[in-house]
């Protein structure tokens, strides 16, 4: 019975961050459409719509292997974890290096954010690096209060300044990355995963890596095609009729909501 308490434990768990996290999210909607022009709303959504794109490119999905791993081989799970978070250094550094793609008109006016945009790629692709971790390591208490922590931190954030300061686009992505740092500073001084972390040995590690990338390679078409259907669209927009079109439209169907 145990077995099934704990199980039935970590889908509400799940559940309730879930709600929590989609609720937030939802209440925020009005914020954004009152605050924000068609072409600021524009931008933030081509700044996800690029980020859905690029992140499993750039970081290999590496985030998946670790959970599965860590369950798999918990005798190992410092390595994969260490191994796991280098790969994500290297997708950063590789985001980085392709920034200045963000100029170009196809991207609506990303490239006048492209700073922000790259704390924020940092801060979202090791929240959920961390959090695949935690799933590894059975620490879904942990996982669902950093992930309510971050959301509640990046809605009262971008409420103020926002609604209050009028930081408008910046703030934004300020809020964003507010919550993710808190996400990852519970993960770090709450779960210790940082002691996992370890100097990066190829010759010791090249095993690990191998079998990392071997799963975690083939995820990476799955995650393009449900791009794909959900986001290409954005840039045909953009490019035929502009950023501010995009935000338009865009917010015109969150809006139906309310």
């Amino acid at each position: 019975m145990g077995k099934y308490k704990e199980l039935l434990l970590n889908i509400a768990l799940f559940a309730l961050n879930t709600i929590s996290t989609k609720l937030i999210t939802f209440l925020l909607v009005p914020l954004y459409t009152y605050f924000l022009t068609a072409a600021q709303f524009g931008i933030t959504d081509m700044s996800l719509t690029v980020l859905g794109l690029i992140s499993p490119i750039v970081t290999l999905s590496v985030g998946d292997a670790v959970t599965r791993y860590v369950i798999d081989d918990s005798r190992e799970k410092e390595r994969y974890i260490s191994v796991g978070f280098w790969v994500t250094v290297i997708g950063c550094v590789v985001m980085l290096v392709i920034l200045p793609i963000l100029d170009l008109p196809l991207f609506g006016g990303l490239g006048d954010y492209k700073w922000y945009y790259m704390i924020y790629f940092i801060t979202l692709n090791y929240n959920g690096y961390l959090g695949n971790v935690a799933r590894g390591l059975d620490r879904i208490k942990l996982m669902a209060a950093a992930s309510i922590a971050s959301s509640l931190v990046s809605a009262s954030s971008a409420s103020v300044l926002i609604g209050v300061l009028g930081w408008e686009t910046e703030g934004y992505f300020v809020s964003l990355v507010l919550g993710g740092l808190t996400s990852i500073c519970m993960y770090l001084l709450i779960g210790h995963f940082g002691r996992y972390v370890g100097v990066p040995k190829y010759r010791n590690d090249e095993k690990y890596i191998k079998r990392m990338l071997l799963y975690a390679i083939p995820l990476i078409p799955n995650s393009i095609f449900w791009w794909v259907g959900t986001g290409v669209n954005r840039f045909f927009i953009t490019a035929m009729l502009g950023i501010g079109s995009s935000g338009f439209l865009l917010r015109r169907a969150k809006s139906r909501i309310f």
